[in-house]
């Protein structure tokens, strides 16, 4: 299994989400997707090729789909897999990479 860092970038993209949700639904709520988008970080660790490749976010950068969020990531050397961004499947990714 790689080794898991979590980008700034990503950490602030989940407080986002969460106080989006927090405030739409509830704080319960927003535990629970928050909490389910971050269990798929260990998957990309020990299967860091299962998403998709995005060449045209950057080099090396790939995204995992998670009900309406995406994930994304890069294999870095040495076996670390960093997770850049979690966003929403409707942002522009250009913005993010650009």
């Amino acid at each position: 299994m790689s080794k898991l860092r979590v980008a700034r970038s990503a950490v602030s993209d989940l407080d986002e989400i969460w106080l989006y949700i927090a405030q739409k639904q509830s704080i319960e709520t927003a535990e629970q997707v928050v909490s389910f988008l971050t269990s798929k970080f260990s998957l990309l660790a020990a299967l860091p090729r299962i998403g998709r490749r995005r060449p045209e976010l950057g080099v090396d950068i790939r995204s995992f789909p998670v009900q309406n969020y995406r994930i994304y990531y890069r294999e870095e050397k040495r076996g670390i897999v960093r997770i850049l961004y979690v966003r929403h499947g409707k942002r522009e990714e250009s913005r993010m990479f650009g």
